[in-house]
Formats: structure tokens, sequence, C-alpha cells
């Protein structure tokens, strides 16, 4: 790795190649974003320790294009398809039109936004130019013409309000958790821009398929074996259709994510306003509504349960959070993060001060011995000390769950806790000191009746033996229906290698606590 890496390097992560942008944290430190060959988004808030050089962007593609190997690698995946050497693909050879094309796909985001960025004035009509290209209208012209404005008009108006919320942002420092909120819709404001460039070239794709199926005749002229000329159905125009149908569908899909990263960003957007509109003076690029785009707001999951998949198995790695380390376990082979379940698991006092646990969830994980693996991501804080009481060290264990939720824009209502122990009374408290946040707590071995929360479910797991469960038992005689219990046959304290990947009855079926926890969702 070089002493500095530059906006725009090329960089090995995880044995892949990523383009890397700068992150300027507010504490004066640099992390970065990691971005596809492809232009899309891969990881948030990278540290630099975990990247090496590869090249720069330019000399990167400049080879690419010349047919010579990337130095520092050799292979890197873009769009799906694998690449090797930068030269061949399944075993034939990439031509100099493909290498270039894909080259200029991967700097059409970066061309298209610094171009965008330099715009002075504001188009005021773009949230309406929008509206208006979900307009059922009747001939193709009138679709292009709705759809092109609507494109670029939205285009101009996100371009302007990022460079408004860069402008923002450096004068909220003083605020830290404003300034977060504000870089986490900032980024998202530019993953929606780059999804609006995409959607203005499938549109001109779509277009320019379309004239050609409609210059293509449907039937075509053929001399038979006894030299009559004959029509005959054109098959090419077939394919032509084929084709362009595809183009809708993928069209279709970009839409998709375009109405799910505008419903996001009015949840966000609304979520500022509330907390610190009386601190950040919008101005005249935002509306004052509370919302950008007029949407209801970020979707979010219905009812008290939802369904969890399984996975192949996780990718674990350790952070630090205003000095608070923490293992984060992300589910392999999924797309993306956003919208998923987070489970945090606080261990015992045995454990206290450990980097590497030698019991409970997070030690079945990181052996790879876990029973079970949800499709979720799951967060194991490496605490030092009992957290019951201790509203200083509470705060940061919260902040760090806050920062994983907000970076991963993950589910807000599944949110669940757990711990063994020390680390179930610390569960408790946290829920009873932050009564909104989470959705369901499982304590094993241990409890506190004083930290108890309406707002959550419980289920608790104890050992019929354990020296603590009578607390348990309080809790349960209390809480009633709101706090179930279950009591294993010939059990102590020390269950917490097995208690949330065992199956239990609860509520006339078995369930495993931890897949229970993760299917729990705030009404």
């Amino acid at each position: 790795m070089t002493n500095t890496l530059n906006d725009f390097d090329i960089v090995s992560y995880n044995n892949d190649n990523y383009i890397i942008r700068l992150v300027y944290n507010i504490d004066g430190t640099i992390s970065y974003n990691l971005y596809s060959l492809d232009g899309k988004l891969y990881k948030t808030n990278v540290h630099g320790n975990y990247l090496t050089f590869v090249d720069s962007y330019d000399n990167f593609f400049a080879k690419l294009n010349s047919k010579t190997t990337p130095s520092g690698g050799s292979n890197y995946s873009s769009s799906g398809k694998s690449y090797s050497g930068g030269t061949t693909r399944n075993n034939t050879t990439m031509d100099e039109k493909e290498s270039k094309d894909l080259s200029d796909a991967i700097g059409t985001v970066d061309k298209t936004e610094e171009t965008l960025l330099q715009c002075e004035s504001i188009i005021l009509e773009a949230k309406d130019a929008v509206s208006g290209a979900n307009l059922t209208l009747e001939t193709w012209d009138d679709v292009n013409n709705a759809q092109g404005f609507a494109t670029d008009a939205s285009i101009t108006f996100l371009s302007n309000m990022v460079e408004s919320l860069n402008t923002i942002e450096k004068n909220l420092e003083s605020n830290k958790q404003a300034a977060k909120a504000l870089h986490k819709l900032n980024i998202s404001l530019k993953q929606l821009l780059i999804k609006f460039v995409e959607k203005k070239e499938k549109e001109k794709e779509r277009d320019d398929k379309k004239a050609q199926y409609e210059a293509e005749p449907e039937y075509k002229e053929e001399t038979d074996s006894n030299g009559n000329v004959i029509s005959v159905h054109n098959d090419r125009k077939d394919k032509l259709k084929q084709e362009l149908d595809k183009i809708i569908e993928e069209l279709s899909k970009i839409e998709e994510e375009i109405e799910i990263l505008q419903n996001d960003i009015d949840y966000q957007y609304k979520i500022i306003r509330e907390k610190y509109g009386d601190l950040i003076n919008f101005g005249t690029m935002f509306k004052k509504s509370n919302t950008i785009f007029g949407t209801s707001g970020r979707k979010r999951s219905n009812g008290s349960t939802m369904d969890v998949d399984m996975v192949d198995g996780y990718t674990c790695e350790l952070y630090n959070y205003e000095g608070l380390k923490y293992y984060l376990y992300l589910p392999a082979g999924v797309d993306s993060y956003e919208d998923l379940p987070v489970h945090v698991y606080l261990r015992g006092a045995g454990e206290f001060g450990k980097e590497v646990s030698a019991s409970g969830l997070d030690a079945l994980l990181k052996r790879n011995a876990s029973p079970i693996t949800p499709k979720a991501i799951i967060m194991c804080p490496v605490t030092n000390t009992s957290v019951d009481e201790k509203d200083a060290y509470a705060d940061k264990i919260m902040g760090a769950i806050d920062d994983v939720v907000e970076s991963y824009n993950a589910d807000t209502n599944r949110v669940s806790i757990s711990g063994h122990s020390s680390g179930a009374r610390a569960a408790m408290y946290l829920s009873s000191r932050y009564p909104d946040y989470f959705s369901a707590v499982v304590p094993v071995s241990d409890a506190n009746t004083h930290y108890t929360n309406s707002n959550c479910k419980y289920w608790g797991i104890s050992g019929e033996n354990d020296e603590y469960v009578n607390r348990l038992k309080k809790c349960h005689n209390e809480m009633g229906d709101d706090f179930n219990l279950t009591l294993i046959n010939g059990e102590g304290h020390d269950i917490e290698d097995f208690a949330l990947t065992s199956q239990y009855e609860i509520d006339g079926e078995e369930e495993y606590p931890l897949i229970w926890a993760l299917k729990q969702s705030k009404a």
C-alpha cells in the first residue's frame, strides 16, 4: 500500500479490485468508500490499512485497453463477468471494442457527476418532472419526451443537492451526529444520481433498439427452389422484439431501484429535519416539507414477525468505535445488506476484555460452528466491564450499534439484542435505557427485573439449576406473556454455547431463539 491513496485509485480488497473514493471523517481521519469496477457502491467507510494499492485509475484502464495486465493483481470482476489478466473471458479474447466499452462504462458515473456538479442553476420543477415520468401517455414520443425531461431535470436537481449538502456538512463539524446523518444522506443522493445516469443510458438503449425493431420488416422475400419469389416471416424481427422486451424489463428494474432510493432518502431527510431542523439551515435548495420527493418515507417492515433466510456463512472483521472494539459478521453471498435485521450479542463477565472470545455466539460464529446461519448482520462488542447502570459505557455501545445500523442501511424495525450472564443484564438495561430502539431481547442465564420495557418482546433462557434462575422467573411472573421463559432440564449457568442456537418451544412451535429474535419487528 502506498503512503497516500487518492480519489479513483484502484485498490485490492478481499482479493478483488475496486475504485476508491476518499471519505473525510469528522475526527480528522480518512476512510474510503469502495466502488466495484462498474461504478456500483460495494462497501463504505473502509480503513486504509485494509487496502492494497494496485494502480491509478487512468493507468489501470489505459493498460486494460492496450491488453496488458493491470499491476498488482490478476483478476477483477465487473457486472458479474470474470476477467483474468485483463485480456480473457471464459477462455476467449476480449476484443478492443469490449475493452473500451467496459472502460467507458466504468468512467461514465465519474465524468457525469463531475460535469453535473458544475451546474449553477436549480431546476425547481424537478420534483414535478420526476412525477411526470410516471404518467400514462399514449405515444412513444410522449413517453420518451416525459422520461427524458424527468431524467435530465432529476440529474441536475440531485447534483445541486449533493453540492448543497457538501457545503452543509463542512459547517456542521461541531455536531457529530448531525454531520453523520447528513453524510449518509449525501451518499444516498449520490447513489440515486448514479441510478438516474443508468436510467438515461438504458432509455437511449431502449429507443435505439425500438427504432431497429420498427425499421425491420415483418416479412422478407426469398426465392424458393423453383425460382419463385415468396414472402416469409422475418425471424430477425422476433429477435429484436425479445431484445427490446429485455431492455424494457431492465429499465423497469432501474426505475424500481430509483423508487426505493427515493423512499429511503425521504425517510432519512424526515428524520434529519425532525432531529436537527433548528440547527441546520437547508436554504432554498430543499423544500420546507419533510420530504424531498414527496413519498411517504422509507418503507419499513409491517407486522410483528418477518421471515429469515439462511446463508452459507459470514465474513468477519474487527472494528473500533471510539475505543470500543466489536466484531461484525456480515452474511456471505448477498447482493445488499440493506433492510437486513441486526442482532447484537453481549458477552458475559468471563469473556470481558478478551479480543477473541472462547464461548458464546461470538465464538461459535468465529469457528463456523453455529448450526444456523441466518441472513442478518450480527454484531459482537468486545466489552471489558458490566454495562448496567454505567450510562457513559452504555451510550458508547449504543453509538456503535447505531453506527452499524446506519452504515449498512439495516432495518431499524428489526434490531434485537441478547447476552449471557452479565451480558443478559446489560441487554435488558440497554433495552430499558433506549425503550424505542430494540424489537426483541433474549437474556440468557440472568436478568434484571428493574430493566424491562413494554415496547420489546422478551424470551429468557436459563438452565433450571442456574443460581440466577429466580431472576428470570420473577421477570416472567411480573410481565406474563410479554416475557417468555424456557428452562433447560439439568443445565446450570454455562449454556452460552448452545442457548441461542438450539430449538425450544415457544407459542406452540419449535424455534431457535436467535431466529425468533431476528423475526421480531416493531409494530
